[in-house]
């Protein structure tokens, strides 16, 4: 439907990739249509302007903006630096204010997510539907620990020790591609390795049931055919030395022969618990041989700093323990932290 006239603009629809000449068509057309009865149709001149603005419209219009600019593309870039800070900054005071919010017995969940708009609107990439953690995020915890992380967070981020790796030496780190199902059904599983992408780690909540497997050497073959990382289950498995011989990390409550069923019902890409903790879409999981960390998504780069900062801690004071120096912090752990390795 036709956007009444007082809310097209010329300058917004220049903005959207119409010269004036037709923004000024298409506001004049709008105003004659609603002023009289009949369903609104663009003019030709406009329709004829949409298929060539199928690719490059963005660059387009910041063209048209540079242009006008003193300065020109420069100005622009600095409005785009500026605009990112700003949304820093915006991000950084909801949160503070949700987090205030909720030490007074508010609801903050509006607060929260008017944070989460403003940090994605800082992104180079800007609200696009695109993962928050990116591939350069995954590549930059490539050696992180899950100890590390836990010790980061006060403990909040680590899954409960029941889930453990199935192989010795297995190791992942993937955006949480999440599934809920029934205990001992993997229909949901299938549906989850089917739409899956290159960097995602299916992590399921299966109820705790170890009396069926959820998965087994054939779903993981087709799993890492379609770049899935790793899998996490709050439920069991099976094929345990087919999954080590094809280098498919998998970690699980239980090991059982038992097959699964296939009937439902399940849900995909939703919040799920598992291991005690709560994981959405997107999060971030890092799996190694200690167990298994889930990291908000929009807190993996502060979360990266407070791990890198505790092992940089912790080879400094174990230098100091092999040259014989000691370390007078061991009684304590780190500061703030409580770690006590």
């Amino acid at each position: 439907m036709l956007a009444h006239p007082r809310l097209v603009p010329r300058g917004a629809a220049r903005l959207h990739g119409l010269r004036d000449d037709r923004a000024q068509a298409l506001h004049e057309h709008a105003a004659q249509q609603f002023a009289g009865r009949g369903r609104p149709r663009l003019p030709a001149q406009v329709l004829h302007r949409r298929p060539e603005r199928a690719a490059g419209d963005e660059t387009w219009v910041r063209e048209q903006i540079a242009s006008e600019l003193a300065g020109g593309e420069s100005t622009l870039e600095r409005l785009y630096t500026g605009t990112a800070k700003h949304g820093v900054r915006r991000a950084f005071e909801a949160s503070a204010a949700a987090d205030l919010m909720t030490d007074l017995g508010l609801d903050a969940w509006l607060a929260r997510a008017i944070g989460h708009v403003h940090t994605l609107a800082a992104r180079p990439e800007g609200l696009r539907d695109i993962p928050q953690v990116t591939d350069e995020l995954l590549a930059a915890h490539g050696d992180v620990a899950t100890a590390n992380i836990g010790d980061a967070v006060d403990r909040l981020a680590l899954l409960d020790s029941g889930i453990r790796p199935l192989w010795p030496g297995a190791r992942a780190i993937g955006r949480a591609l999440t599934v809920w199902t029934r205990a001992g059904d993997n229909k949901a599983v299938h549906e989850a390795v089917r739409i899956a992408v290159p960097g995602d780690i299916i992590v399921v909540n299966g109820e705790g049931d170890t009396s069926r497997a959820l998965i087994g050497e054939l779903i993981a073959e087709r799993a890492k055919a379609r770049g899935v990382v790793g899998m996490v289950l709050d439920g069991a498995a099976r094929d345990v030395d087919v999954l080590a011989e094809i280098g498919f990390p998998v970690w699980a409550r239980a090991v059982t022969p038992a097959g699964p069923y296939k009937f439902g019902p399940g849900h995909v890409n939703v919040p799920v618990a598992v291991g005690g903790l709560v994981c959405r879409p997107g999060d971030l999981v890092v799996a190694d041989s200690d167990g298994v960390a889930v990291v908000a998504a929009e807190k993996t780069v502060s979360v990266l700093d407070a791990a890198r900062a505790v092992e940089a801690d912790e080879a400094g004071r174990r230098a100091r323990i092999r040259a014989g120096a000691g370390d007078a912090g061991d009684a304590g752990g780190h500061a703030g932290t409580g770690e006590t390795s």
